[in-house]
C-alpha cells in the first residue's frame, strides 16, 4: 500500500487534520472551562459549532466537480496551521472559538479529499484492501492520539502542543506536494 503516492497522501492528510481534531474533542473542552471559565452549556456550544463547521464544508465540497486534488489539499493544510496558530494564540474564549470553527474545515475536507485520492490511486479491485488499510489506520490514530496527547498534556498544555503541531503540518505539507504530481487528476 505504502507505495501508492494516493494512500500516503492520504495517511498525511488524515494526520493533519485528524491530530487536532483528536486532541480536542478530548481535551478541547476542559481547555475552556480551565482557561476561560466556560460552562459546560458554551463547551458544548463549542462542539456544535466545530462539528457544524466541518458538516458544512462536507455538503459544499460534495456539491463540487472534483478535478485537481490540488487546490484542495493545500487549503485543508494551510487551513489546519492557521487554525493551530489560532488556538495557540487564543486570548478569550471569542478568539478559541474562531480557531474551532477553523478547524472544522479540514475536519470536514479531510475523508472527502483522501477518498478521492486512494481511489485514483488504486484499480477498483484493489480498492477495498486500501479503504480497510486505511480505516484501521484511523482507528489506531484516533485511540494513540488521545493517550499521548494526554501525557503531554500534563507537561506543555493544549496551546504548546497545538503550537508544537505546526512544524508536522509544515512537513506532511512538503511530503504531500511531492506526492500530489504522481496521483492521476490531482494536479493537471
Amino acid at each position: 500500500m505504502w507505495d501508492k503516492p494516493g494512500f500516503r497522501m492520504a495517511i498525511y492528510t488524515f494526520i493533519v487534520y485528524s491530530f487536532p481534531t483528536s486532541l480536542i474533542i478530548s481535551f478541547g473542552g476542559i481547555f475552556a472551562v480551565d482557561q476561560f471559565h466556560a460552562s459546560y452549556s458554551l463547551v458544548t456550544i463549542l462542539s456544535a459549532l466545530f462539528f457544524t463547521s466541518s458538516f458544512m464544508t462536507r455538503i459544499i465540497f460534495s456539491s463540487l466537480n472534483v478535478g485537481k486534488l490540488w487546490p484542495y489539499i493545500v487549503a485543508l493544510m494551510v487551513i489546519s496551521l492557521t487554525g493551530l496558530f489560532i488556538i495557540f494564540m487564543s486570548s478569550n474564549i471569542a478568539i478559541y472559538t474562531i480557531g474551532l470553527v477553523i478547524l472544522g474545515i479540514p475536519h470536514g475536507l479531510g475523508l472527502p479529499v483522501t477518498t478521492y485520492a486512494m481511489g485514483r490511486s488504486f484499480p477498483a479491485s484493489d480498492r477495498n484492501v486500501a479503504n480497510s488499510y486505511f480505516t484501521s489506520t484511523m482507528m489506531s490514530t484516533n485511540i494513540i492520539i488521545p493517550l499521548f496527547g494526554g501525557a503531554a498534556l500534563e507537561y506543555i498544555g493544549l496551546r504548546l502542543l497545538m503550537l508544537y503541531l505546526i512544524p508536522v503540518v509544515v512537513v506532511l505539507l512538503y511530503l504531500t506536494i511531492r506526492l500530489v504530481k504522481s496521483i492521476p487528476n490531482s494536479s493537471s
